[in-house]
Formats: structure tokens, C-alpha cells, sequence
């Protein structure tokens, strides 16, 4: 049984110190807030903005759409969590996996092991771009996730990064009207304009 534990949001004043958790406390967690684990630590998430919502849904309901089309795995948005390390979960705003690799339980699966692809709408603020530019970037290269989209809201970019040799490598730059490229879906026509509607 859980113990009753009062979450945080993540932030730059230094962690209070708390219980250490277990990946089934974690994963047993109620829903309704955005949290990630590690190393026996549970991370509450700043609860996204609305543009930030809009953001990962326009990309979730065209990557969807497409990858369904094409019969190619699923696509998911958060929360769903994904396992990047021993004793680590990440929740990406949204991420695919390849059909081969799903499991055939959907009802009783509470997290991904690895992902294909991982997409993170970067988050305002020094600590929340920090964890999605460098952290996360460190985590899903460690998990061998091939592709990782970073949407930076404040730049009007997305950035498109592949797995080479253990590290991502910039496959392109995208904005404006640019075609977002992924090596992992070279059909795929979405604009970064499309993204960015809301």
C-alpha cells in the first residue's frame, strides 16, 4: 500500500528532502498531475499553459493520424511515462513506438520502455528549458530513443535530433513554413506553422 506523500512542483530552490520512492509507489501514483521519476525521487511537473497544450496536441493528432495511415506503431501524449534508465521515467508530451515493439496488453500498461521517437514542447523558465534541453536530451540519448523534437515555444523552432553513435546529432533546424523532416518519417508534411496554430 502507498504511503500518503505530498508532491511539489520542481524548482529552483533546493529539494526539500524526501522518502525515497519505489518504481511501484510511483507508477500506483493517482492521476491528474504530471510527474516523472528518479532514482527514487518523484518529480512534479509545472502544469503546462494552454499554448503549450495546443502545441503538443497539433503535433499529437498529425503524427497520430500519419502513423496510423501507415499502420507504423502508436503515438501517445503525455502522461504516459517512459522508462530511460534503471530507476528513471520520463514524460514526454508526446512519443511513438514501432507496432513491433508494443505490447499486446494496452489495458494493463502503465509505462513504455523506451519510445522510438519523444517529442518535449520546451517549457518557460531557466530550469524547465534546462531539463528539457540538456536533461532530457542526456536521458533519451542513455534509452536509445532514435529521435527527440524539441519544440521551443520561444524561438519558434522545432529542432529534429538523431540518435548517432550513442548521441543525438542536429538533423534540422524547422520554421516558419519549413516541412518538419524526420528520418524516422520521411513522408510526413507538417509545417512548424501547423505546429504552432492555435
Amino acid at each position: 500500500m502507498m504511503a500518503t506523500q505530498t508532491l511539489e512542483p520542481v524548482s529552483k530552490t533546493p529539494r526539500r528532502p524526501q522518502r525515497i520512492w519505489t518504481e511501484q509507489e510511483y507508477l500506483d501514483l493517482p492521476g491528474g498531475k504530471l510527474v516523472e521519476f528518479d532514482n527514487g525521487h518523484v518529480e512534479v511537473l509545472p502544469m503546462p499553459s494552454e499554448y503549450h497544450q495546443d502545441v503538443a496536441g497539433n503535433i499529437f493528432v498529425a503524427l497520430r493520424a500519419f502513423v496510423r495511415s501507415k499502420n507504423y506503431g502508436k503515438v501517445l501524449c503525455a502522461p504516459m511515462p517512459v522508462k530511460v534508465d534503471l530507476l528513471k521515467y520520463r514524460e514526454p508530451d508526446v512519443l511513438f513506438k514501432r507496432r513491433q515493439k508494443l505490447s499486446g496488453d494496452p489495458q494493463g500498461t502503465k509505462f513504455w520502455d523506451g519510445a522510438d521517437l519523444v517529442v518535449e514542447v520546451v517549457s518557460d523558465g531557466t530550469e524547465n528549458r534546462r531539463r528539457d534541453l540538456v536533461i532530457k536530451r542526456r536521458a533519451y540519448a542513455l534509452a536509445k530513443i532514435s529521435e527527440y523534437w524539441l519544440v521551443d515555444l520561444k524561438k519558434s523552432q522545432v529542432t529534429v535530433l538523431k540518435l548517432r553513435s550513442g548521441k543525438y546529432t542536429v538533423h534540422g533546424t524547422f520554421r516558419g513554413e519549413d516541412l518538419v523532416r524526420s528520418p524516422l518519417f520521411p513522408e510526413l508534411v507538417l509545417s512548424v506553422a501547423e505546429i504552432l496554430d492555435a
